[in-house]
């Protein structure tokens, strides 16, 4: 039984640090895809090529759809 208890303690252990990193690559993720936009008004301003901005959106692509939708439900939590 202590020896489950270990494994137990163990596994927790690990999934926080899981759960962790996650979050952390999650805000790095939601702050490239603020720079994207950021970037992207910038340069449209000045009637500039937008293209090296699409390196910042291809750092989240499986974040990109839901935080478009976010945006077109006018529900996106960050300033763009």
């Amino acid at each position: 039984q202590q020896i489950e208890v270990k494994s137990i303690t163990e596994n927790m252990k690990s999934l926080h640090s899981t759960i962790s990193i996650s979050l952390q690559d999650q805000s790095k993720c939601f702050q490239n895809y603020l720079d994207f936009h950021r970037c992207n008004n910038a340069l449209a301003a000045k009637d500039q090529d937008i293209s090296p901005c699409q390196w910042y959106q291809s750092l989240v692509p499986g974040l990109v759809g839901k935080w478009d939708e976010k945006i077109e439900q006018g529900t996106f939590p960050g300033k763009i």
